[in-house]
């Protein structure tokens, strides 16, 4: 007669023992996401060993034709990216991305622990358990041994369909441009809420609120329709956990068929390892980013014409400074680019 096949208590319906590998393979992905978002371990290490482990724990402890019982690492994994949501440790597209990148060690970790349940013979707990400690202990080491990433430049440029004066006049940041961001950007980033200070001179900041936090920003180059550089000098519950954002900067020359190229670059430190998994992501938020700027340059200075041509005497609302596009929201008390108040005297 042929040896029964070995099972696990859960496989023979013991539900005090199943409920007790439930709670244990939910345990286990409690304590890697919450060493992972307390270590800041976003790495190899959070990508493919942890969602490895659970699943293998899961293949180990339920039989497959419960695979039914996967439910419990996709609940618990689900939980860990809401968590991570809601303690702004991470973005929905992190989480997306992260979720996307997941799914095949935690499938190849749940067939690898099924074929490995031999091991239940003799009612041990340690392969499984072993493999817990070893993933808790590489989620803490691995941001130790890495060392800090490099800065990243992203770089865009854009032939804008008017002149240097115009599109120096028409700068605006992320945050002031009044038109809905392109999903990518919207999903990755917190909702802007708006800029305090004006860009006019060396030496003056600009706060960005955000929904979730502010970027202060330190203009260190300003000559006039050429260029506008600044450092971050403070990033606080923006998209802090992933990357340190550096500086940024606006180059204006002009086009060989006309117009102006304008080139919008970001500076900033990655913060996440796994740079196969993150860069690409990174890179494609700062572009969407910087060309929803471009696009919000060119409707400015659409408006400022349209402006010009119901109410002539609204050119001079319109300084040779950066943000003299602040006086088309102020109402009849306008201000220029530097805050100083007109009322449509020419200047």
């Amino acid at each position: 007669m042929s040896e029964e096949p070995l099972r696990s208590p859960a496989d023979r319906g013991n539900l005090p023992a199943t409920g007790f590998l439930v709670l244990l393979t939910v345990a286990i992905g409690a304590c890697l996401a919450a060493e992972a978002c307390a270590m800041g371990s976003f790495g190899v290490t959070f990508l493919l060993a942890a969602p490895f482990t659970l699943g293998f724990a899961n293949g180990y402890f339920f039989d497959k034709s419960g695979f039914g019982c996967f439910g419990v690492t996709a609940a618990t994994t689900a939980a860990a990216a809401v968590l991570s949501y809601f303690v702004g440790i991470a973005g929905p597209l992190c989480i997306a991305l992260s979720l996307m990148w997941m799914w095949l060690p935690l499938t190849f970790g749940a067939l690898i622990g099924s074929v490995s349940r031999a091991s239940w013979k003799a009612g041990r707990l340690a392969p499984p358990l072993a493999l817990f400690l070893a993933t808790l202990g590489a989620l803490w080491l691995e941001p130790q041994l890495t060392p800090p990433h490099a800065p990243e430049t992203v770089a865009t440029a854009r032939v804008l369909p008017m002149d240097r004066e115009a599109a120096w006049n028409a700068i605006v940041f992320y945050e002031d441009v009044d038109a809905p961001p392109p999903l990518l950007t919207r999903i990755g980033l917190p909702r802007p809420l708006g800029t305090t200070g004006v860009p006019g001179r060396v030496g003056a900041r600009t706060r960005c609120d955000y929904t979730t936090g502010r970027i202060e920003k330190l203009i260190t180059e300003l000559r006039s329709g050429e260029l506008l550089a600044f450092e971050v000098t403070e990033q606080v519950g923006v998209e802090d956990h992933s990357v340190e954002l550096l500086s940024g900067s606006f180059t204006f020359e002009d086009a060989p068929g006309g117009g102006t190229l304008v080139t919008l670059r970001t500076t900033y430190r990655p913060l996440l390892d796994a740079r196969l998994a993150w860069r690409p992501i990174e890179r494609a938020v700062c572009r969407d980013l910087h060309l929803h700027v471009l696009r919000g340059m060119e409707m400015q200075e659409g408006r400022r014409v349209n402006s010009q041509r119901q109410r002539p005497g609204l050119t001079s609302l319109y300084s040779r400074t950066p943000y003299g596009h602040r006086a088309v929201r102020l109402g009849t008390a306008r201000m220029d680019g530097f805050g100083v108040a007109s009322r449509g005297a020419v200047r």
